[in-house]
C-alpha cells in the first residue's frame, strides 16, 4: 500500500472509530470508485452514515473534529440540493492531504426511502460497520425497471426530434455561446443517456460519469471527438452527427 493510500485509510479508521460507538449511528460504508475496484490516488473518499435524524448535525460536528486531529480543514461545502433527496451531505478539503482526496461525507437518517445501495446501480459497498442490517436492499424490480426505461427513451426521442431546432435557430443568428451551450447540455447529453440505455441502462442517468470504464472503447473514441470543436463549421457539423447518431440509437 503506498503512501496516500495509507492516509487515505487512515482517515477511515479514525471516523471508523469516531462513529461506531455511537448509539445513534447505525452504520457506515465507503462507496464510489471503491465500490468498483477503482479507487487510485485521484479518488475522494465517499462515505456513508446511518445515523437518527435528529443527531445528524452532531455526526457532522464529530466527523470535523475528527478531521482536524490529522490536518487543518481548508474548505466545507455543505450540499444544499441532497435535501431534496432526503439526506445530508459535506464535502471537506484537508489542508495537510491531497487536494483529490476530499472526504465526501452523507448522512441519511434511519427511515430514508434512498440510501444509494442499489448493487445493480452502484455495486457492492464496503461495509464498515452495521448494527441491524441498516444497509440491507432488494434487487431492483427488473420489471418496473424496465418499463421506466421504456418511457425514458420515449421522451428521449420526443424531446431530441421537438428541441434540436434551438440549436439551429442559434446558429443562425449567429449567437455561437448560446449554439455551443446548447450543443453540449442537449445533444451530447442526449446522446450520452441513450448509448447508456443500450451499454450501461442501469446507469443512464449517470451522465458522463464512469464513462471511460463502462463503454466499448470504439465508441469511446468516436464520442471523444465530438467534444472537441474548433469553429462554427465544426460545431455545426458535429451537432449534425451527435444527432444523426442519437436517432439511430434510439431507433
Amino acid at each position: 500500500m503506498n503512501k496516500k493510500m495509507k492516509k487515505r485509510q487512515e482517515i477511515i479508521d479514525l471516523i471508523v472509530d469516531i462513529l461506531e460507538p455511537l448509539d445513534y449511528v447505525k452504520a457506515m460504508w465507503e462507496a464510489g470508485s471503491t465500490s468498483f475496484n477503482r479507487t487510485d490516488e485521484w479518488s475522494d473518499i465517499d462515505l456513508m452514515v446511518i445515523a437518527e435524524e435528529k443527531e445528524i448535525e452532531n455526526v457532522f460536528r464529530k466527523v470535523k473534529k475528527c478531521l482536524m486531529k490529522i490536518s487543518p480543514i481548508d474548505i466545507i461545502y455543505d450540499v444544499p440540493a441532497a435535501r431534496a433527496e432526503g439526506f445530508y451531505q459535506k464535502f471537506y478539503r484537508l489542508a495537510d492531504i491531497s487536494k483529490f482526496m476530499l472526504i465526501d461525507l452523507a448522512i441519511f437518517p434511519i427511515d430514508a426511502k434512498y440510501k444509494y445501495l442499489e448493487r445493480e446501480i452502484h455495486n457492492e459497498p464496503r461495509i464498515y460497520f452495521d448494527k441491524g442490517k441498516f444497509t440491507f436492499c432488494k434487487s431492483i424490480n427488473k420489471k418496473e425497471f424496465n418499463k421506466k426505461l421504456k418511457e425514458v427513451k420515449e421522451k428521449l426521442k420526443i424531446r431530441t426530434e421537438m428541441f434540436s431546432i434551438f440549436f439551429e435557430k442559434e446558429m443562425k443568428r449567429k449567437n455561437y455561446i448560446e449554439a455551443v451551450d446548447f450543443y453540449y447540455n442537449f445533444a451530447l447529453n442526449s446522446l450520452i443517456i441513450a448509448l447508456r440505455i443500450i451499454h450501461t441502462p442501469f446507469h443512464y442517468n449517470f451522465r458522463t460519469k464512469y464513462i471511460h470504464y463502462e463503454l466499448p472503447d470504439d465508441i469511446i473514441k468516436k464520442l471523444s471527438s465530438l467534444y472537441f470543436i474548433k469553429d462554427e463549421k465544426d460545431l455545426k457539423e458535429k451537432f449534425e452527427k451527435a444527432r444523426k447518431w442519437t436517432n439511430k440509437l434510439l431507433e
